[in-house]
This record gives structure tokens, sequence and C-alpha cells, in this order.
């Protein structure tokens, strides 16, 4: 499996470094420079399937909550409401994230290295 490298801020324009602040936080890397030297396309495809698991998690218990409210609204269930659409909201962007780097991996690959000459979707 191929590794990809890139910088903190942005994607490779030059000579690739560490991942970015929102990789390291997804995957939870642990580093003094505070980056990870490489993310593997099957460690991000994981990582992707982690937070769609926990977002649909999410996303079953806000449906539930939304159902109480709409029979018995409450400021306490208001309140959990927002915090699980917040979060639910996080997930979003972490998964669009993983996605791009995904994609962005993908795009890098030669196209032998590819089934057919196309990009697996995920």
């Amino acid at each position: 499996m191929r590794a990809w490298r890139w910088w903190p801020s942005e994607r490779p324009s030059g000579d690739p470094g560490c991942a970015s602040a929102l990789i390291v936080r997804i995957l939870g890397a642990n580093t003094e420079r505070g980056c990870v030297d490489a993310v593997s396309e099957a460690e991000l495809v994981s990582q992707l399937a982690r937070l769609e698991r926990e977002e649909r998690h999410v996303s079953a218990r806000r449906h539930l909550l939304h159902e109480r409210i709409a029979s018995f609204p409450t400021p306490e269930h208001e309140q959990s409401e927002r915090e699980l659409s917040q979060q639910r909201r996080d997930l979003h962007r972490q998964i669009d994230a993983v996605q791009a780097e995904i994609e962005a991996i993908r795009a890098e690959l030669p196209a032998p290295l590819l089934r057919d000459g196309v990009t697996a979707p995920l």
C-alpha cells in the first residue's frame, strides 16, 4: 500500500512533509513534532469507516431525540439535540477531510495501479 506525505496546512505542491492538523487529530497521532510522517490509504479508509459508523450512531441518537422533542419538548432535550447536532457536524467535517485525502492519494496513483484505470469508489 502506498503511503502519502503532506504539509500541515495544504495539499502537496512541492516537497511533502507531514499530516495536516485535522488528520493528526482524526488519527489520534501523538508525536513530538505534532505530525504524522506518512499515512497510507488503507489507514485513511479504515479511519473513514470508523468515522462513518460513529456518525450513523450519533444520527440515530439524534433522530430518537427529535421524536422525544416532538412529543414532549424540554430544555434538557433541546440542549442535548444542540450538542448532538454539533457533534454530527464535526464528524461530517472530519469525514469530508478524510475523503478528500483519500481522493488526493488516488489521484496520484499511476493508472496501472488502479482497477481498469478507474479509482475504486469510497
